[in-house]
């Protein structure tokens, strides 16, 4: 965060690197990702997305699903909020509910 502390860092730099903090595992840096992005308040289905994201990396599943629930009742227009909704219900070997969440995806 050293350099985008020169820079400010534009909504979707943010975005990907709130995403890579998560993948990597670094909670610490990817939640300074999602408070700026939050602070912006510009990129709020990212935010959900991204919120998501980082509790099901650390296996926090029930939280994970209740982001996802209540972004897609609020963003019920978000691919990207659905087709994760779907993925996770998968994963929970949940394949009714996740059927009915991927044909809900906008296309």
């Amino acid at each position: 965060m050293q350099i985008l502390s020169r820079n400010p860092p534009t909504v979707g730099v943010l975005e990907c690197l709130a995403r890579a903090y998560i993948m990597l595992g670094n909670e610490d840096e990817a939640e300074k990702c999602l408070q700026a992005l939050r602070t912006e308040n510009k990129s709020t289905t990212a935010v959900a997305l991204l919120s998501a994201l980082s509790l099901k990396k650390q296996y926090k599943l029930k939280e994970a699903l209740d982001e996802l629930d209540a972004a897609v009742l609020q963003y019920p227009d978000a691919a990207d909020l659905w087709l994760e909704l779907g993925k996770l219900h998968w994963e929970e070997e949940r394949y009714t509910l996740s059927l009915a969440s991927l044909l809900k995806v906008p296309g």
